[in-house]
This record gives C-alpha cells, structure tokens and sequence, in this order.
C-alpha cells in the first residue's frame, strides 16, 4: 500500500539515504532525509528520525529484490539500454526542474509576503508549493547566511554582506577569491538596503535574474526583504 505523495529527486546529493532493519530481521525501511552531504555517494552518519521522513518499508527480502532490480533496469535504461523502455510519460505531480504549477512568482511572493522573522522560517506547504512551481526562494539568517529553499535546497556564506555563486544544483564556493564560470550571483546587502518606502531593512538582494520580493519583520522592524526566483532563469 502506498500512503501519501511524495517525491524524491535524486542528484543533486541533498539527499540522506539510511538503511535500517527491525530487531527481529522481519522487515527493513529504507530512509530519505533532505540532510545530504552535496556530493552524491558522500556518507555522512548524520541521521536522526524526523517527522518529514520519506520512508520505503519491506516486509519481506523478495519485495526489496524486486525493488533492486527494477532500479538495475533503470539504470540500464539511463546508460543507454532502450530495448524495454516505456514511451516518455510525465505525471502530473512530477514538475520537473523547469516547474508547471500554476502560480506566478507574484502571487507566491505575495503568499510570503509581511512575516515574522523566525525558524523554520517558511511552511512545508509553502516549501512543496515553491518546489511543484520551481521558485527558489532566497533569504538571510542572522548576519552570515544567504538561504535558499524550494527547488533549491542550500545555504551561501555572506557575513556582513557579499557575493554568493550558485547554479541549478545549489551553491558554488569560489577557489582563490575568483569568479566561478558558468554560475549565478545574488549579492547581499548588511544594513544597506532599504524598501520603496525608505524602510532601512537588515538585509537586501541584488541579481540580474527575474524574481519578485517579499518582507519579512522582526519586532516590528524590516529584517529582510527576500527574492524568490524561477529555476527555469538560472544557469
């Protein structure tokens, strides 16, 4: 039986994946946790439960033979073996990268639109939503991070302002204080930006990419003015 939807994209190394098996050896699960290491095939020994787990349980070894095998014919299938392949299909919670949902950046920023500063800082609702349309959403925490949510799931280095680098797959780390190519910039702003009213706002984003804004308020001060962004619009 399946219960609930989910969906799991796979490599991009965001995702944990943890075996575990019952102390009577009656059955095993197979854990998928957004807590990877970036780099696929890394191990981390980062697990711990948590309520937003996706979870793969078996009842019996004949039914996760089944499941290994039919990943040995997807991979068959990826490196080039057609011979068994079905005709193209795309269904219709699967949004791809580009996105297909039904919401424009406006309306989600305005869905985010005049919060409170705080942690998490945004529903799973609105995270899945970002996720089936592919917005990226950008904001800061506390004096240091540029974070990212939604089609991208990452985190950038700013103290006090600067430059960060991403593409589709997440944030790049330049080598010797230079330029990556071939990447996105979204620079922040430490106490230098401000909104259209003249609000002096902690922290502010410069990009050339399309996006619209949002605020976000601490104890009735403009903490943040963040960005969410199409992932069809980034290298």
């Amino acid at each position: 039986m399946i219960e609930g939807k989910a969906i799991a994209r796979f490599g991009a190394g965001d995702i944990l994946i943890t075996p575990m098996v019952k102390t009577d050896f009656s059955g095993g699960l197979i854990v998928l946790q957004n807590k990877g290491t970036h780099v696929v095939g890394k191990q981390t020994q980062s697990f711990e439960p948590g309520d937003t787990d996706t979870v793969l349980s078996f009842d019996s070894v004949e039914s996760l033979e089944v499941l290994i095998e039919r990943l040995q014919k997807l991979k068959d299938m990826m490196s080039g073996d057609t011979s068994d392949c079905y005709k193209e299909i795309r269904y219709s919670y699967d949004h791809g990268p580009e996105g297909a949902g039904d919401m424009t950046l406006k309306e989600f920023a305005k869905m985010l639109d005049d919060r409170e500063y705080g942690y998490p800082q945004f529903t799973p609702k609105e995270i899945q939503i970002a996720k089936e349309n592919g917005f990226i959403i950008v904001c800061g925490t506390s004096d240091d991070l540029m974070e990212f949510e939604g089609a991208i799931r990452d985190e950038g280095a700013c103290f006090e302002g600067g430059e960060v680098y991403f593409n589709k797959t997440g944030v790049i780390f330049p080598e010797d204080d230079e330029q990556p190519e071939d990447c996105n910039q979204i620079t922040a702003l430490w106490c230098e930006g401000e909104d259209d009213n003249g609000t002096p706002v902690t922290w502010a984003y410069q990009t050339d990419i399309p996006h619209e804004s949002f605020k976000i308020w601490e104890d009735g001060e403009l903490y943040c003015i963040g960005i969410v962004l199409s992932i069809a619009d980034v290298r």
